[in-house]
């Protein structure tokens, strides 16, 4: 009867569970269980407080959003050349028709871009302002994004060591 019990009772000696992080033994109400990637148990210094997931998924987070962040930042470079491209022939037409207005012929004046160049020249300069200004402001982003990322690589890096 004796061996029954024992059986029966609950082990209350394993409070502590090996983190698959570092390593270290932690007790089990100071663990967490990832959102992303459903890996437990890991310690509360393997948790990324801006994301709230393991520290190697909140990386790959980085990463991604990094790199979405060159990308958008390349398209803006894209739409910045057109809208330079459009000034620069809002310029010339704006001269043309300054300079040779009596040689330019009829169709090229009842053309659009002709026809209202004073609108295409504001529009295309207010588009580079905007793009500029986008510009700066995901460079910003990216930098700081790029800071996180290499503090964990180095913050990984140096917990291996000790």
């Amino acid at each position: 009867m004796g061996a029954d019990r024992k059986a029966t009772r609950p082990e209350t000696r394993e409070t502590a569970v090996i983190c698959i992080g570092c390593d270290k033994p932690v007790e089990k109400a100071r663990t967490f269980m990832c959102r992303s990637c459903k890996r437990s148990p890991f310690c509360f210094t393997h948790l990324d407080e801006e994301f709230k997931t393991c520290s190697g998924c909140a990386f790959e987070k980085r990463v991604g959003l990094y790199n979405d962040l060159l990308k958008q930042e390349k398209s803006l470079r894209g739409f910045l050349r057109l809208v330079q491209f459009i000034f620069i022939m809002s310029a010339i037409l704006f001269s043309a028709s300054r300079l040779f207005a009596e040689h330019i012929p009829d169709y090229v004046k009842e053309n659009i871009f002709f026809a209202n160049v004073y609108l295409w020249g504001g529009l295309a300069l207010l588009g580079m302002m905007v793009c500029r200004v986008l510009l700066f402001l995901q460079k910003q982003k990216a930098a700081t994004l790029n800071e996180k990322i290499h503090a964990t690589t180095a913050e990984k890096r140096f917990s291996r060591l000790l």
